[in-house]
């Protein structure tokens, strides 16, 4: 199996290879850039009176190249991601292989068919796609013998852009519900930063209330030293000012810890 150079895809079409439409530009040394054609599960603007599709962040999308392609039972094909994009973050999830006798339908008539691309932006920026941009690239092999089992279309045309909706769909689906998960995680996480930040906080509030209860006690000591009243009286009870502040600070501390030990454990 050998690769067809631009002049050979060239000299082949009509016979061997259809490309319709097919555009001169897009012809490349060794192979042939399929455009954008319809595009599901995207968002649409219109810049100059033409359709751009937007796929966000995350996003994925299912595009329909504008060109109908046939090859021929001894020609293979392979298509892949223009690197431009991929640089960009879009990421294609159904490359490869093409099989010969691609584009035949039931009865073995020649219609040439739109080939179908999986795309999802792994980027944290949307990216735009024009329509009739260039994103895939297709390569052609010439088979060493034609094979006896080409491929045939086994569902109409409708059927077939009816799965691909269907299909873009359930893509769609599963990409919101990561969505959602993903979005899910970070409120879990957002709460458990706020709870250790909130732990953080008592637990400085409480070596703050206890070391202020000692500053008092201090204070306490050195003003009624020289005060004409040097004791409390409690319940009968005399112990000095001093003494009484400091049981009083304990006192807090204590109460501050047992309410700090409860929140810590809701």
């Amino acid at each position: 199996m050998s690769g067809l150079s631009d002049t050979n895809i060239h000299s082949r079409l009509g016979t061997d290879i259809h490309i319709t439409p097919f555009k001169s530009d897009n012809l490349q040394p060794a192979s042939y850039d399929l455009s954008v054609g319809l595009v599901f599960q995207a968002k649409t603007r219109s810049t100059h009176g033409r359709t751009v599709y937007v796929i966000g962040k995350g996003e994925a999308a299912a595009i329909l190249t504008d060109e109908k392609i046939y090859i021929s039972r001894e020609i293979s094909g392979h298509v892949d991601l223009r690197n431009e994009l991929a640089l960009k973050g879009l990421l294609l999830l159904n490359p490869g292989h093409i099989d010969p006798g691609w584009g035949t339908i039931k009865g073995g008539t020649i219609v040439g068919l739109q080939l179908t691309a999986i795309v999802r932006n792994i980027s944290d920026k949307d990216i735009d796609l024009p329509h009739g941009m260039t994103f895939l690239t297709m390569t052609f092999s010439e088979l060493k013998t034609p094979t006896p089992n080409p491929y045939v279309l086994g569902m109409s045309e409708q059927e077939r852009t009816q799965k691909l909706i269907s299909t873009s769909q359930s893509v769609a689906n599963f990409v919101e519900t990561e969505r959602q998960i993903q979005r899910r995680l970070e409120e879990i996480d957002s709460k458990l930063q706020t709870k250790v930040s909130w732990d953080e906080l008592l637990r400085s509030l409480g070596w703050l209330v206890t070391g202020l209860g000692l500053v008092l006690a201090l204070m306490a000591s050195i003003i009624t030293s020289s005060a004409q009243f040097k004791e409390v009286s409690i319940g009968g009870i005399v112990v000095s000012v001093p003494v009484f502040v400091s049981i009083v600070a304990v006192v807090l501390t204590l109460v501050f810890l047992g309410f700090l030990r409860q929140s810590r454990k809701k």
